[in-house]
């Protein structure tokens, strides 16, 4: 079955797009991760109770042994590092 020439253009044009987009994603990531890291930036995490904000917050800090599928509600702000420079708090709302 012959490839119709179309066909291939669109398949190579699609591609080139997929890897640049995959490539602006990346240097975006790592903007992001950086500015995170030197404590330039700040990320808000909202959600109801029982969505997995603590859990996030443990998740990257590396201590998976805290995170639990039982929902138990927060009675006090938790603070959390991450890193050296980089501190995470929650806030009973």
């Amino acid at each position: 079955m012959p490839i119709d020439f179309f066909t291939v253009i669109g398949t190579v044009g699609a591609s080139i797009t997929i890897a640049k987009k995959t490539q602006k994603m990346h240097s975006t990531i790592g903007m992001v991760k950086k500015r995170l890291l030197d404590g330039y930036l700040k990320i808000g995490v909202f959600g109801a109770g029982g969505t997995g904000k603590t859990s996030l917050g443990y998740f990257l800090t590396g201590e998976w042994d805290k995170i639990d599928v039982i929902y138990d509600e927060s009675t006090h702000d938790e603070k959390l590092k991450i890193g050296s420079n980089m501190d995470c708090t929650w806030t009973k709302r």
